[in-house]
């Protein structure tokens, strides 16, 4: 579902103040229109969800896109955005009709679990290693620790599988490790110039394996 937004103090951001943002053009006058047609599109995924109709969704979906697409300045920009948001909503659709979860932690914010420390050897030897190098985050192939991958794939896996509705073949794993120094840093040049300087989007939802 795609939130109501417009009253948020987000609105008040000028993303143009941005240095980054310096040598893009911005065009506010059709806003109105483009949130009345992102209204209309999350209408369409109501009912898509609400009726198991993703035929219907996408073909809502693609007529909104070409509406928007006609009305946007740099189409090229945009595109793309659209047609991963499209890909994205046929994944949920999909989760939604499959699933036999509704939420992954149904009784509190999230799971704990107790992990044998012995299973997190060869992973804590490949963070040290990134430590040195310099490297905060790299993929796992859990090959490396089969009683980590039995551990998940017994433990995890099927709690991610009722809330996904799919079935999990492969697990993989990605170690990340947070240096203070230049987290701080990081997120001082973000937030330097705006509280919502750290506008950005992100491509891939991961899980993350670290210390």
């Amino acid at each position: 579902m795609i939130i109501n937004l417009s009253q948020n103090p987000f609105q008040n951001f000028k993303m143009q103040d941005l240095p980054q943002c310096n040598h893009l053009r911005f065009f506010d006058d059709d806003n109105e229109i483009f949130e009345a047609l992102l209204h209309e599109m999350n209408l369409a995924f109501d009912d898509a969800s609400t009726h198991n109709s993703t035929i219907k969704f996408i073909h809502a979906y693609t007529r909104i896109s070409k509406e928007m697409l006609s009305r946007n300045i740099n189409p090229k920009v945009m595109a793309p955005l659209l047609q991963d948001t499209l890909k994205r909503s046929v994944i949920l659709l999909h989760q939604f009709r499959h699933r036999t979860r509704e939420h992954f932690a149904e009784k509190d914010s999230i799971y704990r679990f107790q992990v044998d420390p012995q299973l997190l050897v060869d992973s804590q030897d490949t963070i040290d290693t990134m430590v040195k190098s310099g490297r905060n985050q790299q993929s796992y192939d859990l090959k490396h620790s089969p009683g980590l991958r039995e551990w998940i794939q017994l433990e995890i896996q099927p709690l991610i599988e009722e809330y996904i509705g799919s079935k999990i073949y492969s697990p993989t794993g990605e170690l990340r490790f947070a240096d203070v120094d230049k987290v701080s840093s990081r997120k001082h040049e973000n937030f330097k110039h705006h509280l919502f300087g750290n506008y950005h989007f992100d491509q891939n939802a991961s899980s993350e394996v670290g210390t």
